[in-house]
């Protein structure tokens, strides 16, 4: 009843909104804007780096985080300002239920905008694989598109916890349009550089040292397991990140193991997280 009618309003004015509509049309535009890039550029191009690279990251560039970060602090912090939020609470909304439909809202705009993108690189770009320089670059069969698409899907719906998040905390758009930048570029600088926290290691570290008659000794210290332990933990966490994912799913960097079959139950956990931490803060928060 009253949940169900608070998220059909929340959905409308989404969709109703110009930021949305504006994002809609970016969203549409960036596989051109990608096609010619690779003409301007690369020697060849695929359908896969097309697809991927649209909802994930060109390059080292977060477009599709960049739209969502915009578009994702706006939303919120104009219904702040506008009175709207505290409309619905003085209607008997439970600050729950308010911040609930504000996270499904975010998340549901953060899917629709990847789909806009797919939809037009299918559908403009996919009669073109076999001819001139375009090719698939991958197998054409269900599980090879399946999970990377879901792995983007999914870290679309991680970006769109985090900065609902920090918009329904800070309830102003302007510094949360802020902050959600800087955790953006933050998270990219993370996701360029998680490769490299594969090539070290602990499991072999050794220590050296010279006794009293001067012979050499070495040994392993009993911490070398405890850190290793907490590295694979922070090696986790950063490809929990939904920039990191991006960053390896533009690059076909899966890491090892293979991160890419985590990726999904990575960013579902960021998703609960961040759900739970801003849903925690906003029922405590001082609206006056």
């Amino acid at each position: 009843g009253r949940v169900r009618n608070l998220l059909r309003a929340d959905l409308r004015r989404m969709l109703r909104w110009r930021g949305f509509h504006g994002a809609v049309i970016a969203m549409a535009l960036l596989p051109f804007v990608n096609f010619f890039l690779y003409r301007a550029f690369g020697s060849g191009f695929s359908l896969q780096e097309l697809l991927f690279n649209g909802v994930a990251a060109i390059g080292a560039y977060p477009v599709y985080g960049l739209v969502l970060a915009i578009l994702l602090s706006l939303f919120p912090g104009t219904e702040f300002h506008d009175g709207t939020i505290h409309n619905k609470l003085i209607a008997g909304h439970r600050r729950g239920t308010v911040y609930l439909s504000q996270a499904i809202t975010a998340a549901a705009a953060a899917v629709l905008l990847q789909l806009v993108y797919l939809v037009v690189t299918a559908a403009v770009f996919l009669p073109l694989v076999g001819h001139g320089k375009m090719t698939a670059g991958f197998p054409l069969d269900g599980w090879s598109v399946a999970l990377p698409l879901l792995s983007c899907l999914l870290a679309g719906v991680a970006y769109a916890a985090i900065f609902t998040m920090v918009s329904m905390i800070l309830t102003n758009r302007s510094a949360a349009a802020v902050l959600c930048l800087v955790l953006l570029m933050g998270g990219f600088v993370l996701g360029l550089n998680a490769i490299s926290l594969d090539g070290t290691s602990f499991q072999n570290s050794l220590v050296f040292y010279t006794d009293q008659s001067g012979a050499l000794h070495e040994y392993r210290p009993l911490c070398a397991s405890t850190l290793e332990g907490l590295w694979t933990i922070l090696k986790v966490l950063v490809r929990a990140l939904p920039t990191t994912q991006c960053v390896e799913i533009n690059r076909g960097i899966y890491g090892t193991p293979n991160y890419l079959s985590l990726f999904p139950l990575l960013s579902l956990g960021t998703t609960a997280v961040c759900t739970g931490v801003g849903l925690a803060v906003f029922r405590r928060k001082d609206l006056q």
